[in-house]
């Protein structure tokens, strides 16, 4: 009998000190993890939409009725096609007109230049008239002063020389002007250069009365039907160019300092989620979006897309940031305070959960690179639901 109350007593002394160490002990069971190496990819992944190389809004420069559409929502184009014919009735008879003032002008240069010989010889016969009126004028004063002939005589003579010296003068000045020259053939010439622009200017105004495409492309949206009116600046087609469209993304504005020209990226259609397109950054907008706090960038496609891929459709975009390929990780769940200037682990240390600051590089999907504040002995916390000063057992 006191042999089996003994044994009773042994047991509970045993259950009694296996209580006391579990006492002693306490705390919450938690999951730890140390430092590994291992290579680390930070990405950043955004939405953006298909914006193709180029887009135009195409506009009237001159009022007009629309006699035909050449082109509706998504047919494609080309160069220099014509896409919108407005009436050019009034345009065609303007033309005409100025076409008629130009020949006119060339008309009046070639009357003053056939002018020229027969000015040049009217001056001639002036000179001949003129020298001979002052020879007998001369004469005449001769005769007067010997007495020989009465002053009459003279003051005949006298009138002979001036109507020929005003000859004279008139046929220089003739001939002046018919010269190449002259101001006759100045003024004509003058005539011709205003007919011309003329001319020029009603045939740029016919011609704005079409509507040509800027380069090889396809509609994007028709705002204008057969027989409307439209104004001057008034958009009429909505065109954007083929071939290989680019990318346009939104990233936040803090992610500026991450992206440069020639990073690497992975875009993905909605539409299109089994054909993945590699690409690369082109450029950033040299300005940021005041309201959404954000910088548009645009991502330039290395890979055809795929058939069907249209503007304004929806894509994400995974750009790769930075790599490492041996750096110190723990699991991006470890990591507390991430959004704040003191992040930081809780590290187990005999039996209790301390807070441990730390300086992060790289954050990937699944893992963060730890700069700094841990060594490779550091039991780190996992399990979420522990906080700083708990009991723990790792």
């Amino acid at each position: 009998m006191k042999k089996s109350w003994w044994k009773i007593l042994l047991v509970l002394a045993v259950l009694a000190v296996i209580a006391g160490v579990v006492l002693l002990r306490g705390g919450t069971d938690v999951e730890v993890t140390t430092l590994t190496e291992r290579e680390l990819v930070e990405r950043l992944v955004v939405t953006g939409t298909v914006e193709p190389a180029e887009r135009a809004d195409l506009s009237a420069e001159v009022p007009g009725r629309v006699l035909r559409i050449g082109a509706r929502e998504g047919d494609s184009f080309s160069e220099g096609e014509v896409l919108v014919f407005l009436d050019s009735q009034e345009a065609e008879a303007s033309l005409r007109q100025a076409e008629a003032s130009l020949e006119q002008a060339r008309a009046r240069l070639r009357t003053v230049r056939q002018q020229a010989p027969r000015a040049i010889r009217n001056f001639e016969e002036a000179t001949v008239v003129y020298e001979g009126a002052r020879e007998e004028m001369e004469r005449a004063e001769e005769l007067v002063a010997a007495g020989v002939q009465p002053q009459a005589q003279l003051d005949q003579r006298r009138r002979e020389f001036d109507r020929a010296r005003v000859g004279l003068d008139r046929a220089r000045t003739e001939m002046e002007e018919a010269s190449p020259q002259g101001s006759a053939v100045a003024e004509a010439s003058a005539q011709i250069r205003q007919a011309q622009a003329g001319r020029d200017l009603a045939a740029v105004n016919l011609a704005n009365h079409e509507i040509r495409a800027p380069f090889d492309g396809v509609v994007l949206q028709r705002s204008v039907e057969r027989g409307q009116t439209v104004q001057p600046g008034a958009m009429l087609l909505l065109v954007a160019a083929s071939g290989r469209p680019e990318i346009r993304i939104d990233p936040d504005e803090r992610e500026i300092a991450n992206l440069t020209p020639g990073l690497s990226a992975l875009v993905l259609a909605d539409a299109f989620p089994d054909h993945p397109m590699e690409a690369e950054l082109d450029r950033l907008h040299p300005a940021a979006d005041r309201e959404r706090a954000t910088v548009a960038a645009f991502l330039r496609l290395l890979d055809d897309p795929p058939e069907g891929l249209r503007s304004d459709m929806t894509v994400s975009a995974d750009i790769e940031l930075r790599r490492r390929e041996d750096a110190s990780v723990l699991p991006v769940r470890a990591l507390r305070g991430r959004a704040t200037s003191d992040p930081y682990v809780l590290v187990a240390d005999e039996g209790q959960a301390l807070r441990r600051s730390v300086s992060i590089g790289l954050v990937g999907d699944d893992y963060v690179e730890i700069v700094d504040g841990l060594s490779t002995s550091d039991q780190v916390i996992l399990t979420t639901e522990v906080t700083e000063g708990d009991r723990v057992r790792p």
